[in-house]
């Protein structure tokens, strides 16, 4: 089953009622017996607004974590004691996982199994430090795209060091993001610009100029013009890259 990368709307509210598939071994009453078969049922992901009515009861605490936790169930179709550690999946056009059993709906008599339970949610911090325990289930989340837009391959980092672009969990730090090939731009043909002009196309393409030397323009037909550039034009090179210019100077003999 592959993760969570990329495949939840980005609103919570969003996928409320989205069909889903819990299981486990757990038991399938609240006062059943332990069961040992591995058994599934069909249910739906509820909303953060529900599972805060069931789990922040006006009697106890605020136990619902809507960052970290992500519900599902009903009151005919929920996980149990025994259940703990089993996924939650939805379908995507393949199956993915997208929280972890934790704990059962807990009402003023006791924990019950007869409404949605939470689950740990596969994301944001919780994802990347399941992604640095277990590497090898990051290329299961397929292809990405870059912030260029190109076609990269996901990444995860979860430490005690922070980093650029890590967010904060506690006192450890995350990130997960897409890398891609590095964005390229081709030199453009800056012979017979002024230097002032070369530099306003360099910077439309993201590069500037270099070094501005001279040389001596016989023809007399580029004095105080760009006559020659390195990296010579339709080279490609990166964003940021800088080009050298070769300016015109006039001869010594008079010009024709």
């Amino acid at each position: 089953m592959k993760n969570l990368w990329k495949t939840l709307a980005p609103s919570r509210s969003a996928f409320a009622n989205t069909p889903a598939t819990i299981m486990g071994t757990g038991v399938t009453s609240t006062d059943g017996a332990p069961n040992a078969q591995l058994l599934l049922a069909q249910t739906t992901l509820r909303s953060d607004s529900d599972m805060s009515d069931l789990f922040d009861p006006w009697w106890g605490f605020d136990h619902w974590n809507e960052p970290l936790m992500i519900g599902a169930g009903t009151s005919e179709h929920a996980v149990c004691h025994g259940d703990s550690g089993g996924p939650l999946v939805v379908d995507r056009g393949h199956p993915v996982q997208v929280g972890v059993a934790s704990f059962a709906h807990e009402s003023f008599f006791g924990t019950e199994c007869d409404d949605a339970a939470g689950f740990a949610e596969l994301a944001n911090a919780q994802l990347a430090w399941l992604a640095q325990t277990v590497p090898s289930i990051v290329p299961g989340w397929g292809s990405c795209l870059s912030p260029t837009g190109s076609p990269g391959t996901p990444h995860a980092l979860y430490g005690t060091s922070s980093f650029p672009g890590a967010k904060q969990d506690g006192n450890r730090w995350w990130s997960i993001w897409c890398e891609g090939a590095p964005a390229t731009v081709k030199v453009p043909d800056l012979r017979g610009e002024t230097v002032s002009a070369a530099q306003d196309d360099l910077a439309a393409l993201g590069l500037h100029v270099g070094g501005v030397g001279s040389a001596i323009d016989n023809s007399c037909e580029l004095i105080n013009l760009v006559m020659a550039q390195s990296p010579a034009p339709g080279t490609t090179v990166s964003p940021g890259s800088g080009v050298n210019l070769t300016v015109g100077k006039r001869p010594k003999n008079p010009c024709p």
